[in-house]
């Protein structure tokens, strides 16, 4: 069969002969060994030359490359195991040949991070021990002081443009030059895409810039100047008049949906991706951290920024990703987030992505409102406001709270989710303040209650000529 050898750890290690010379770790706690094996084995020595196997997990095909290959633990159970995997677990696709982690939690396999930091278990290659456990969260569960109203009122419109592209607009406010900008949406030939820049008033075009793609992220700079990712470059534009300043072109990271700028650098994510990048404006250098996926940052405050993760994960880092990512909180899944300037994290809570094979897709909306206190680091507050949505948005001192409140139907069978209302809350008490829906063919894109504003598009009809779209500026 095989033998025990001892390991540069002090633990006694069972080598199995195979073609693959791999060893199955064996370990002591609670006055009982314990050791891993192939198929997702875990087995217990309970006399002499007596081991039983621990069932319950799911096992795997036939195969060598596959299994557990090392374990720790708390007690039984409060297992780890590690090992190779080419299987569907708990929602997320695991390829073959990337080991790793797992709790074992009453016979299912729940896949943990495999990254260091505050709150994890610790991985080097094999199971450790976490260096401390996760902090309790505490949740206090509340209910809006009012309902919604029975419907939702019609919209009062500030003024309507048509701007190029069929769909997929993005929007940025500029409260201080009072101004949106709008970067063009699909259909429209690359050296043709333009960022925009209109007049909050009465939607007139003040500026434009073409950067031969669509802009995704925009971010302010601490000189005043917007910083521009498009799906490979990066630009710097005077705020006034989007004039081309600067240009990145090497190593930028694709499809950046979330620009921050800070301390001479500017970091970046992409929203479906699991990679947090900081770009060095003097030297154009480029540095990554692995995060979970569906990641947002935030600044905040002058020294670094905020991630949080699809799966609640939430991460302080510097800025420049000088030192470690350290891991501050575990909160319950989310769609969406954002910070007010008290240190105050907003949730939108419930899964947002929804993976199914080789699709992606939206997930059920929610009607649950986070609140986490930055600060605090252990209280989250969970409001249900009786309402679907998806979207959040913040004013600045944290005072009100608006939804992107969705509508389905159903066509050929399945169920489509549009954004079609805005409803705005006080945060004292979460009284709904306002509630409106935007007229037939639109769907909201941007919500901003720092100004009682919001937009929202509605694409040409399918046999126009030119793609272009109704752009609608409407009041909260």
């Amino acid at each position: 069969m095989g033998n025990f050898i001892k390991s540069n750890t002090g633990r006694a290690e069972y080598n199995k002969s195979n073609k693959n010379n791999r060893s199955y770790s064996c370990n002591n706690f609670n006055d009982y060994a314990y050791s891993v094996g192939g198929f997702r084995s875990i087995y217990k020595r309970i006399d002499a030359d007596r081991w039983v196997e621990l069932g319950g997990f799911p096992k795997v095909e036939a195969s060598i490359s596959q299994g557990f290959s090392d374990m720790d633990a708390f007690s039984e159970s409060d297992m780890y195991a590690a090992g190779y995997f080419s299987v569907t677990i708990s929602r997320s696709l695991v390829w073959k040949g990337r080991q790793k982690l797992f709790h074992l939690d009453q016979g299912e396999l729940v896949d943990i991070n495999l990254l260091r930091g505050y709150g994890e278990v610790l991985y080097d290659g094999s199971c450790r021990k976490p260096s401390r456990k996760d902090v309790h969260m505490n949740i206090t569960k509340v209910t809006a002081s009012s309902a919604p109203p029975t419907a939702p009122t019609d919209v009062s419109a500030r003024w309507r443009t048509v701007i190029p592209g069929n769909m997929a607009h993005r929007l940025w406010l500029d409260t201080e030059k009072n101004r949106v900008l709008v970067s063009d949406g699909w259909g429209v030939a690359f050296s043709a895409l333009r960022l925009r820049a209109l007049d909050l008033n009465d939607g007139r075009e003040l500026a434009s810039t073409r950067l031969g793609n669509v802009v995704r992220a925009l971010a302010l700079d601490a000189d005043g100047s917007w910083l521009a990712a498009t799906d490979t470059k990066l630009f710097r534009l005077d705020r006034s008049d989007l004039r081309l300043i600067t240009k990145w072109t090497s190593r930028i990271p694709k499809y950046s949906d979330n620009l921050v700028a800070g301390a001479g650098f500017v970091h970046a994510v992409n929203n479906a991706s699991a990679g947090l990048y900081a770009i060095n404006l003097a030297t154009g250098a480029v540095k990554r951290r692995l995060l979970d996926e569906d990641v947002q940052i935030h600044a905040a405050d002058d020294t670094g920024l905020i991630a949080v993760c699809g799966n609640g994960s939430l991460w302080r880092a510097d800025f420049g990703l000088a030192a470690a990512l350290r891991r501050s909180a575990q909160l319950p899944a989310i769609c969406d987030s954002a910070v007010d300037r008290h240190g105050r994290l907003w949730l939108s809570l419930g899964q947002g992505r929804r993976r199914e094979s080789n699709r992606v897709s939206w997930a059920e909306p929610t009607a649950k409102l986070g609140l986490f206190d930055l600060s605090a680091g252990n209280n989250l507050v969970e409001v249900e406001l009786g309402l679907p949505f998806w979207q959040i948005a913040v004013s600045s001192n944290g005072e009100k709270v608006s939804v992107s409140g969705v509508v389905s139907r159903e066509i050929d069978g399945q169920i489509y989710w549009r954004k079609t209302d805005v409803a705005c809350y006080r945060t004292s008490n979460y009284e709904c303040m306002s509630w409106v829906r935007v007229p037939e063919g639109f769907e909201v894109q941007s919500v901003w209650p720092e100004r009682n504003l919001a937009f929202a598009t509605k694409m040409s009809e399918q046999d126009s000529d030119c793609a272009q779209a109704e752009l609608l500026c409407f009041s909260l």
